[in-house]
């Protein structure tokens, strides 16, 4: 009796030994799954990342180094081996500038954007007060011939809006305001005026005295030649000419979308800014997924 019930015990512990190491090879099986997939997402991660790395610099050097029109690069598709790249490219001198734009410009965007909570006069006021509020200020009783009128304010550059988002922190600006306001604005157009060759129709519609008619003869006349462009223009918009202009910007809103073969995708928008040679190629100046 007693060796029958010793040989039971021993037949119980010898099953309960096997349903352990079953289950330790199955948990075995379930980790080195798990770390075969996460090498897998690894290797997607870095192979996206890559790609997207090597977006910017081929936008940066088509713009900065070749000089190539947005035009050239909207839309432009990379096929490689293991994916493809595809690029967007804007001009940011297209938009008005939240730091360099005249008031006008400013109250054109509030306008256009259908907006109501302030008038567009007193939208521009409050934004030209966010922006001035660290300027530097000229000193009393200075000479006259001594004052720089072309120098830009200090304290506007250093000081003012860094980001579109930062309208938030104007007075009665709510963050749907700033959501609708965002694709006519910027902080990279130092220059200030609107690039007409760049600007969308909206932001063209920002401009004071613009009709959908004169909107769509400016668009038309971006296939004209350039050296009859300016003449043009100044027949079409003589009050305007104050705050238009055709000249390059030098930084760029560039869209970054990838895909590998696999499937995997990710797609970013960055600013590209000139930098100096003896510093960078380029700056990245935002960088938005």
């Amino acid at each position: 009796m007693r060796s029958g019930r010793q040989a039971g015990f021993i037949l119980v512990a010898v099953l309960g030994i096997m349903a352990l190491l079953l289950s330790l090879a199955g948990g075995t099986a379930l980790m080195v799954r798990s770390a075969i997939n996460g090498v897998r997402g690894s290797t997607d991660d870095l192979k996206l990342e890559a790609m997207v790395r090597s977006g910017i610099d081929l936008a940066a050097h088509e713009l900065f180094a070749l000089k190539l029109s947005t035009a050239r690069i909207r839309d432009q598709r990379i096929v490689l081996d293991g994916g493809t790249i595809t690029l967007y490219a804007v001009d940011e001198s297209g938009r008005i500038d939240l730091n360099w734009s005249d008031p006008v410009l400013l109250a054109g965007a509030y306008r256009t954007a259908g907006l109501t909570g302030l008038k567009p006069e007193a939208f521009a006021a409050r934004v030209v007060q966010w922006r001035d509020r660290y300027e530097d200020k000229q000193p009393e009783n200075i000479d006259p011939a001594k004052i720089n009128l072309a120098a830009k304010p200090v304290g506007r550059g250093k000081d003012g809006f860094r980001t579109v988002s930062e309208l938030r922190w104007v007075a009665d600006v709510s963050d749907d305001d700033v959501a609708a306001l965002a694709p006519l604005l910027t902080v990279d157009n130092a220059q200030g005026r609107v690039n007409v060759l760049e600007a969308s129709e909206t932001v063209l519609m920002a401009l004071p005295e613009m009709t959908s008619s004169l909107v769509a003869q400016v668009v038309a006349l971006r296939s004209a030649p350039r050296t009859t462009m300016a003449d043009q223009l100044k027949v079409i918009m003589p009050k305007q000419q104050p705050l238009i202009t055709t000249a390059r910007g030098t930084a760029f809103r560039v869209r970054v979308t990838v895909a590998t073969a696999s499937g995997a995708n990710r797609s970013v928008a960055v600013i590209l800014a000139r930098a100096p040679a003896r510093d960078a190629p380029y700056y990245v100046t935002a960088w938005e997924r």
